[in-house]
């Protein structure tokens, strides 16, 4: 059953402990349970996208700084809309209702979105009150489709009390249980949306955990093994111009200039983007099985390894690759680093979400471990803006949203947070 492939990575969970049977057990313990979600076309499509009161967030996954204004994710029910004019006092506008929203990029004044399968091109002039002015239908491969209950859509989680001695996972039917003592959850797959450069109309600016990108009349958009483009020259009217199929376990995209970087589970991609309809493949870089967002300047392109995660793998570090030679990536050192995910580079300053924030000074990147800057701890990032022009620097993390002054990146002030609701 395709869904099933879904839980791949708790195989290589169970495989890699070994559990031990008390003779006696007197005690339960608490599993997560997984059940599958599923919902018909007409479903889908019959879920009204409309702007609501403003709400708490709960489970951030995406952030976009697009002209004063942050758009927040809340991880597959839409997006939380904040004007951000005052770093130091965000005011939260309202939230805008998408079923199976996890990714945006804004380009003008529209936004694209995805909808469960679809993608969704939403006017924001009144940013009040975002109406919808294109759905592109089946623009995004499901999850899996059941020939009479339609497309999965995502998993209900219950927490359950079984007895101690019971395996640390099994199926029933369709549901899977897995014990809480050995789940390893991880928002940095939902992460940013990265934003290209446009010559005529502003884009919006995202970060390092991207499957949504922008290039001049052009939304890119990574699944887990496809390169989609999306031709938005009429932006109000995005159209599919193109399927590239990359690898397996594609995670991230990010566009320097006329090339896309593309991150997956066992590597970095990297495609020539000069005809942007046909992105051309030029190298790939392979490394240790892990979750890997990637940020490119001119000759470097970083790349964070980190374990724990559905993507496997053991390593947690960070790779910097000379990238002077685009057909042959080179691996020129490899930092260990504590759990690290997303990251942004600005004038020779490395910003990295590793056990709080982390911030480096890479003017010589064969040395960066004895060049930190400062170390902001006690909070859990998973990625990160710089809005260099404003000396704002933005994270967003399982407990909220910060906003620092980055003014002086050796002493970071916190200008505000938005907290997760408990």
């Amino acid at each position: 059953m395709k869904n099933l492939l879904l839980f791949s990575f708790f195989v290589t969970l169970i495989m890699s402990q070994s559990s031990c049977l008390k003779d006696r057990c007197e005690s339960s313990k608490t599993y997560i349970s997984y059940a599958p979600i599923y919902k018909t076309p007409t479903e889908l499509r019959s879920e009204v996208v409309k702007m609501e009161a403003a709400r708490e967030i709960k489970n951030p996954g995406k952030i976009y700084s697009y002209d004063r204004y942050l758009l927040v994710n809340e991880l597959r029910e839409g997006l939380h809309i904040i004007d951000n004019q005052n770093p130091s006092s965000p005011v939260s506008i309202g939230f805008l209702k998408i079923g199976g929203n996890q990714d945006m990029a804004v380009k003008g004044n529209i936004l694209y979105a995805d909808n469960y399968i679809d993608l969704l091109a939403i006017d924001l002039t009144n940013i009040t009150s975002p109406q919808v002015v294109k759905r592109r239908e089946d623009a995004f491969q499901p999850l899996a489709k059941d020939a009479t209950r339609g497309y999965l859509v995502g998993y209900s989680q219950e927490k359950v009390s079984v007895p101690c001695n019971s395996p640390i996972s099994y199926y029933e039917g369709e549901k899977f249980f897995l014990s809480e003592s050995v789940f390893l959850s991880d928002n940095s797959n939902f992460g940013s949306s990265a934003s290209g450069t446009s010559v005529s109309v502003p884009a919006g600016i995202g970060g390092s955990q991207a499957r949504f990108t922008l290039y001049n009349n052009y939304l890119y958009a990574v699944d887990n093994r496809d390169l989609r483009t999306f031709n938005i020259e009429t932006l109000a009217n995005p159209y599919l111009v193109s399927t590239t199929t990359v690898g397996w376990n594609i995670e991230t995209i990010f566009p320097y200039k006329d090339k896309l970087f593309i991150g997956s589970a066992t590597g970095m991609f990297i495609y020539d983007n000069a005809v942007p309809t046909a992105p051309k493949f030029l190298s790939q870089f392979t490394h240790a099985r892990a979750c890997d967002p990637v940020y490119a300047t001119d000759t470097r392109a970083y790349v964070t390894l980190h374990q724990g995660t559905n993507c496997g793998g053991s390593v947690d570090a960070l790779d910097v690759i000379d990238i002077s030679n685009l057909s042959a990536p080179k691996l020129l050192r490899s930092y260990s680093m504590y759990s690290p995910k997303g990251l942004a580079v600005t004038n020779n300053k490395l910003y990295l979400c590793d056990d709080g924030l982390k911030v480096f000074d890479i003017s010589n990147d064969l040395t960066i471990d004895d060049h930190k800057l400062s170390h902001l701890k006690g909070f859990d990032s998973y990625d990160v803006i710089h809005l260099a022009s404003k000396n704002v620097l933005l994270v967003v993390g399982k407990d909220g949203l910060y906003q620092y002054d980055s003014s002086n990146p050796s002493d970071l002030k916190q200008l505000s947070k938005i907290g997760v609701a408990r």
